[in-house]
């Protein structure tokens, strides 16, 4: 019963630790998930913070185009250097990937791209024959020399022969936002026209480059009409036409950011006002968070791993201790539970009466003559009696609850029997008990007693074992004088069999 009931904690242990790590699992998914979802709404807000920005600049330079034509290109190509500062900022393989820079040189109508260190030399661009020039290689290119000591500052050169091959050019320059290298773009001066139609609204919405899910729209603020946008057909319609009006809340407001079903897809927005335009960038959540089921899978597997491997731990750790506790509480010779699991055992009962029930038997068993066997056959025969005797006993009574070895010769056992079934075990036991005799030439016998708990209702265990030991020793009593042994050849009456039971 004491092991049943340790085998049984240590499987609700177990069940229990496997129920709370589902559940922490199934949280952290969930909080996992919510997670993000937030972190990817946020950036695509910052994406499209980003992006408005670019265009606005854009926007603002193009504003002044019919001032000074010149001053408008150079502000325009200074962008363009922003611009792709920025996509090298946002693709860090496009710093070593010739491709990529070429794409995106294609896309800004540019014809070079030149990357400087901070020091001022050309280490990548889309001119190869261009690197390991620097501000020192010549008149033109010693021109953006106050790029090196302020790093805030962003230039553009007017029509200029070049140095490596006379051609005449334009060159932008800018920082970095980390401020680790330099983004320069030259441009030919005969694309002026080109550069012109390229800087309407609607061209220059169309050219930017933009990631999968994402589309960009210029708003005029006074008719609230499109003029310029990444998907077509959209143009000179009405912005609430699309679903797309931002919330501002006063005039104050430069920037809105917000949730928004486009074409029948629900997107993240991101607005900002300027003087004559609104930009807005939206996101599709589909597409900003096509990484979810992704990331969910691999912190899924990540959990699941570690809650094998907390399972595992724990299920060693929990057999570690019940089997520490069962050695502790198992009898060396016998593998029976000793007399401390004993103990326990009527402290339990004592504590708790209850689960004792009408059918429960306190039983105490003495090996007779023992110290006989130990005399005349040696030591070693006594230990090979005594296992014979704890083996029959456990496997009839065993099945019926606890059997205890509490002494050298003194046995218990506290089951649930009615008297027909104690009545059988015995009579098995003394049966197997004489097979044995038979078989080894030792004579191996038992006295007990034996004592329903429905005899004594009121009574504690305590009470049940001290009649079931005066019964046994009046068992004891009468095989001695059946037999006609000296009864102190054996332990006397004085033995304690059973717990703060004193004779």
């Amino acid at each position: 019963m004491k092991q049943a009931k340790q085998n049984n904690i240590g499987k609700k242990s177990a069940a229990l630790i496997l129920v709370i790590i589902i559940a922490a699992v199934l949280i952290l998914l969930l909080f996992q998930y919510f997670f993000l979802r937030v972190n990817n709404r946020n950036h695509a807000y910052r994406t499209g913070e980003m992006l408005s920005e670019q265009i606005g600049n854009i926007l603002v330079s193009n504003d002044r185009k019919q001032q000074v034509l010149v001053e408008t290109l150079k502000e325009s190509y200074i962008t363009k250097a922003k611009a792709v500062s920025h996509f090298i900022d946002r693709n860090p393989n496009a710093e070593t990937n010739i491709d990529d820079l070429l794409y995106i040189e294609k896309l800004l109508l540019i014809d070079e791209i030149h990357l400087f260190t901070d020091e001022g030399e050309i280490y990548f661009g889309t001119v190869p024959q261009y690197y390991g020039y620097s501000f020192d290689s010549g008149e033109q290119m010693g021109y953006f020399k106050p790029m090196l000591t302020d790093k805030t500052l962003s230039m553009c050169q007017d029509v200029t022969p070049n140095t490596a091959e006379n051609k005449s050019m334009m060159y932008a320059i800018c920082w970095s936002d980390d401020g680790s290298r330099m983004v320069q773009v030259g441009i030919e001066p005969v694309r002026l026209l080109e550069e012109l139609h390229a800087n309407e609204i609607d061209e220059v919405v169309d050219a930017l480059p933009v990631y999968a899910g994402i589309s960009i729209f210029a708003v005029d603020n006074q008719t609230n009409e499109i003029v310029g946008s990444s998907l077509p057909g959209l143009v000179e319609k009405d912005l609430n036409e699309i679903g797309l009006k931002a919330p501002f809340g006063n005039e104050a407001e430069k920037t809105a950011k917000y949730s928004a079903v486009l074409q029948g897809d629900n997107v993240y927005c991101f607005a900002r006002k300027a003087d004559k335009y609104t930009i807005i960038v939206t996101q599709t959540e589909k597409e900003a968070n096509r990484n979810v089921p992704e990331l969910m899978s691999i912190v899924c597997i990540y959990l699941l791993i570690a809650s094998l491997v907390i399972i595992f731990i724990t299920k060693k750790l929990t057999e570690k201790v019940i089997n520490e506790k069962r050695n502790a509480d198992t009898d060396a010779m016998t593998g029976l539970q000793n007399r401390r699991a004993y103990e326990d055992a009527v402290l339990h009962f004592e504590k708790f009466p209850e689960e004792k029930g009408s059918d429960f038997v306190c039983v105490v068993f003495d090996i007779n003559e023992l110290k006989m066997i130990n005399d005349r056959y040696g030591h070693d025969a006594g230990d090979k009696a005594i296992k014979a005797f704890a083996k029959i006993i456990d496997r009839n009574f065993g099945p019926y609850g606890d059997v205890y070895r509490i002494g050298g010769d003194e046995f218990a056992a506290f089951v649930y029997l009615d008297s027909s079934q104690l009545e059988q075990l015995i009579s098995q036991s003394v049966e197997e008990l004489s097979e044995w005799t038979a078989k080894n030439q030792v004579s191996l016998s038992m006295s007990h007693g034996a004592v329903f708990a429905s005899e004594f209702p009121e009574a504690g265990v305590q009470e049940l074992i001290k009649i079931a030991d005066e019964r046994m020793y009046d068992a004891k009593a009468a095989y001695y004088q059946q037999t006609g042994h000296d009864r102190r050849q054996n332990k006397g009456q004085g033995d304690n069999h059973g717990l703060f039971v004193h004779r």
